[in-house]
């Protein structure tokens, strides 16, 4: 039992203290803690990050017997959460069940009239159950945005923490990660994937869904560089509320897109690690002023062409020496697999 405890305990210490008193103040709600001060391993999660397809993943067996941990007689679950507002579910005691978007898409349609609902803000998720009796259930939901192990379990950026609401009390907390679809979704008449897959430089496949988000970030890219602003905001709306002037005048000149890793795709997002470049125009320096960062970024349709719904730079230490060396061997690593130094300039655009 005291191995329990200290698990849990070890997930509250993750948690940003500040915010949690003021959300008991105002909600009487505890939310699954995985934020801190300090290296923080996640952060409240924002309805895009909700939206998708999501496998439960185990506790470690040592915490099997805590109610907290144990999803009960049917263990292995799959979610979907739509932009609909409709949520839809299956579990099954058969470890041996493979589900995959598909099902789950199916599932929604042939019984979508008795499928869940859901309202999120603020990182809170409502879902409200529909049958003889109506129920709803109050969860709090966190991203994960750097790779941690709690528990004796590994948790990886993307992955979500929720925590059941039971009066102020944590009731039963659950580890979902992505699943995706991209073969079953580029298959379809209606896909919103319309790059094919495309042969790197090292002899590796592109898949049609990293093509199509390099073809969506060039064009901003650009834009950036040539100070272009109305590109700009219609291709990351959150830039809707700076100014123009204001965006002329950022201090960045060579913005350069060189490569994705993690690309992945949900059937409503395409999510990347963007690795990039730009110098930092300052008169007070001498010689140039190179700065090489990566980013969570996120890509969604509106109006028919991808946009920016997300860019969240990752907060590495960048006065260590360890951190310059990682980011020049993924420069050089994406140099091999697309031929080039700046994605402007690759073929397979």
């Amino acid at each position: 039992m005291q191995s329990k405890v200290l698990f849990e305990g070890e997930i509250l210490r993750m948690f940003n203290w500040k915010r949690l008193v003021l959300l008991l103040l105002l909600l009487n709600l505890v939310v699954v803690p995985v934020m801190a001060e300090k290296n923080p391993v996640g952060q409240f999660a924002s309805r895009p990050q909700l939206i998708g397809y999501w496998e439960l993943i185990p506790h470690h067996p040592d915490y099997a017997d805590n109610p907290k941990f144990n999803p009960g007689p049917l263990p292995f679950q799959w979610f979907a959460f739509y932009e609909s507002g409709k949520m839809v579910s299956i579990k099954t005691s058969d470890p041996f069940r493979k589900v995959t978007p598909k099902d789950l898409d199916i599932l929604l349609r042939d019984s979508s009239n008795q499928a869940a609902t859901f309202t999120f803000s603020n990182g809170f998720l409502t879902i409200t159950e529909s049958g003889e009796t109506t129920s709803k259930e109050l969860w709090g939901v966190n991203a994960i945005i750097r790779k941690a192990m709690i528990g004796k379990v590994e948790y990886l950026p993307g992955d979500l923490v929720m925590s059941l609401d039971d009066g102020g009390k944590v009731a039963f907390y659950r580890h979902l990660r992505r699943i995706f679809l991209s073969e079953y979704d580029a298959g379809k008449s209606n896909s919103t994937i319309k790059s094919t897959s495309y042969t790197a430089k090292d002899g590796q496949s592109i898949s049609a869904a990293e093509r199509e988000m390099i073809r969506a970030l060039v064009p901003y890219f650009t834009a950036v560089n040539t100070k272009d602003t109305v590109t700009m905001k219609k291709l990351f709306p959150g830039l809707q509320s700076q100014s123009d002037d204001r965006l002329r005048a950022l201090p960045v000149k060579d913005y350069t897109l060189h490569g994705l890793e993690e690309v992945s795709y949900d059937g409503s997002r395409l999510r990347a690690v963007a690795v990039y470049s730009f110098e930092v125009i300052d008169p007070n320096t001498i010689g140039r002023n190179i700065s090489t960062a990566s980013a969570d970024v996120d890509l969604a349709l509106e109006n028919g062409s991808w946009v920016i719904v997300n860019w969240s730079q990752r907060d590495d230490n960048r006065e260590d020496i360890a951190y310059f060396t990682n980011m020049f061997s993924r420069q050089e690593s994406a140099s091999k697999r697309y031929g080039t130094t700046d994605l402007a300039k690759w073929d397979g655009l």
